[in-house]
């Protein structure tokens, strides 16, 4: 009998060794999680610690250098006398579960050889914290342009953002609210969520990830505080003395490209466009190439809401190639 269930687990064992094998190799998931040594969350704004090494973020080791800005191992920022062009946001633009090689600020590096292109983004930054990047981490003596990405959650409040990611509310809230009280539940779903891309698929697909997301953040822009909040720190932009430099990009959530999504603007879109434009700053949206692209399931990591693939930063990359040429 013993000897039948130790087969049984054995098989098990192997069964979803497997499964993980064959899901890295050939299915568009990734697994969750961030080193600690990565991102100093202690402090507001919160940056990057320079001169990581080999530290993990999303399955991806993550490299900085002595701003806190992301690099590629061998760093390849090295270009004199060129203009720079910052790109800042959160964790999409940082580039989740891709190399920095392969995001979209990266491909640009490699590509536009007039530029020296710096991904100056951090994981879990939002509106008010970009806004305190360009202020103390922007050089401006050779500054050519500054792409902040707006994502649908940067309203929220970064204690919000971290709580939000920590305690992973992708499962639907009358369940999470029951699950969440139970410590050893949440230590294991953040354990098992930095290994498993079996568990990503099968939590994304039950409890709709991509939905309950979205919906989190579309609600950031129901209530009156938050919006009068956007209007401040979009009139706090507009009054920097380098604000005629900065163009917002949007790159939307995956949800936002299902169904009839493609067709409509929703509250969020409205919302931040309107104020974008009343401060006159230039405003490049993405939404509509994902939607027109042949392939845009492949944008986003699957059962992801938010985070582009290697396949979705060359997609930006080719959007905004063309803009810098």
């Amino acid at each position: 009998m013993k000897k039948l269930i130790l087969i049984n687990i054995l098989v098990i064992v192997l069964i979803i060794f497997t499964g993980e094998v064959i899901l890295r190799a050939f299915s568009n998931i990734t697994v969750h999680g961030i080193s600690k040594e990565i991102i100093n969350y202690k402090d507001k704004p919160i940056f990057n610690y320079p001169n990581v090494s080999d530290k993990k973020a999303f399955g991806e080791k993550i490299y900085t250098d002595s701003n806190g800005f992301r690099v590629t191992k061998k760093n390849n920022l090295e270009k004199e006398n060129k203009k720079n062009i910052y790109f800042i946001g959160g964790s999409v633009t940082f580039g989740k579960g891709v190399k920095q090689k392969n995001t979209f600020s990266g491909i640009l590096n490699k590509e536009i050889q007039g530029y020296k292109i710096i991904n100056a983004s951090v994981v879990g930054s939002n509106f008010e914290n970009n806004i305190e990047i360009i202020k103390k981490k922007v050089d401006q003596k050779n500054l050519e342009n500054i792409f902040i990405n707006f994502s649908l959650d940067d309203l929220a409040g970064i204690d919000e953002i971290i709580k939000f990611e920590k305690k992973n509310t992708s499962i639907k809230d009358s369940l999470y609210e029951k699950l969440k009280k139970n410590s050893i539940i949440v230590y294991l779903n953040n354990l098992i969520r930095t290994k498993s891309v079996i568990y990503i698929m099968l939590k994304g697909y039950i409890f709709e990830t991509d939905k309950i997301f979205y919906q989190h953040a579309i609600n950031l822009y129901k209530n009156e505080n938050n919006l009068k909040i956007l209007e401040k720190l979009m009139d706090n932009l507009s009054k920097l003395d380098i604000s005629s430099k900065i163009i917002f990009i949007m790159i939307p959530y995956s949800y936002q490209l299902e169904g009839d999504n493609c067709n409509q603007n929703d509250i969020a879109e409205n919302k931040i466009v309107k104020t974008i434009n009343k401060k006159n700053i230039k405003l490049i949206r993405l939404k509509e190439s994902f939607c027109a692209d042949d392939n845009k399931e492949k944008i986003f990591f699957k059962y992801d809401p938010a985070h582009l693939s290697n396949y979705g930063h060359k997609l930006v990359a080719k959007i905004l190639k063309q803009r810098l040429n």
